[in-house]
Parts: C-alpha cells; sequence; structure tokens
C-alpha cells in the first residue's frame, strides 16, 4: 500500500506559499521624509493618528508629496476619502507632512527570505517527504 501526502496537507502548503508571496519586512529605524523619496523604494508610513499606510514609493511633483500604490491596495481604500490622481496602473495620493510621524524603507533581504527563502525551503521538505513516502521498504 503506497503512503499518500493529504490533500489538506498540499492545500496547507499552498495556502502557505500565496501567503508569504505577499510579505514586506520594512527597517526598524524610521528615515527621513527626504530620505525615502530620495530612495523610491516601497515604504510603511505611521501618522500622528497612529495609522499606518503601505506605499509603493514616495515622491515629489510641485512640491507636494505624494504616496504612490495600487487603485485595489489596502491604503488606496483606506483614503478613499481623499484625492486620488490616476496615472496608469498606480494611484498617486497627496500626502500632508505635519500629520507623517514617521517612514519605514522595505527591508529588501528580509523580505526575499520571506518571499522566496520561505517557500522554497517548504517545497523542499514537501518534495522530500513525498520521495521518502513513495520509497519502498524492502525486507517484508
Amino acid at each position: 500500500m503506497k503512503n499518500r501526502i493529504s490533500v489538506p496537507a498540499i492545500l496547507l502548503l499552498l495556502m502557505a506559499l500565496f501567503v508569504l508571496q505577499a510579505c514586506n519586512v520594512y527597517h526598524k529605524s524610521a528615515v527621513s521624509v527626504e530620505e525615502a523619496v530620495q530612495a523610491q523604494e516601497r515604504v510603511k508610513i505611521v501618522t500622528t493618528d497612529n495609522v499606518f499606510y503601505e506605499f509603493k514609493r514616495l515622491q515629489r511633483k510641485d512640491d507636494q508629496l505624494l504616496g504612490v500604490t495600487k487603485p485595489g491596495s489596502d491604503t488606496a481604500g483606506k483614503l478613499k476619502g481623499y484625492e486620488q490622481i490616476f496615472d496608469g496602473k498606480n494611484v498617486m495620493i497627496p500626502l500632508d507632512e505635519n500629520r507623517i510621524e514617521s517612514v519605514y524603507l522595505r527591508n529588501k533581504s528580509k523580505s526575499n527570505l520571506l518571499s522566496y527563502g520561505i517557500p522554497a525551503v517548504l517545497v523542499g521538505g514537501a518534495l522530500v517527504i513525498v520521495a521518502a513516502s513513495s520509497v519502498p521498504v524492502s525486507g517484508y
């Protein structure tokens, strides 16, 4: 009789892979707004009323600070009542710098490890289990 991995185990593995693909990790130390604009990287903003927003990047246009995100993102949904300037696949949302308490840049190495490293280990582990369960045991 062959040992097989159950369907729920495979579904759980696939769910873990999908969830981990969307993870972003941010540096613990905050940077200035200008540093974030210069970096042109994904950022997390904390406002003075302790609300978190994630943007693909920050940019300046005519001395106005803009947060760039996707139209269907959580951030765009949270800021639905604010002016939103559509720019192709992105939406730019004007931000009030006086309401920004801190800005955190995305930690690329930890984000990549979480997004690619852990799923690779999970898939490798699943392959080892499958291979081990399909090897016939001799001596019986």
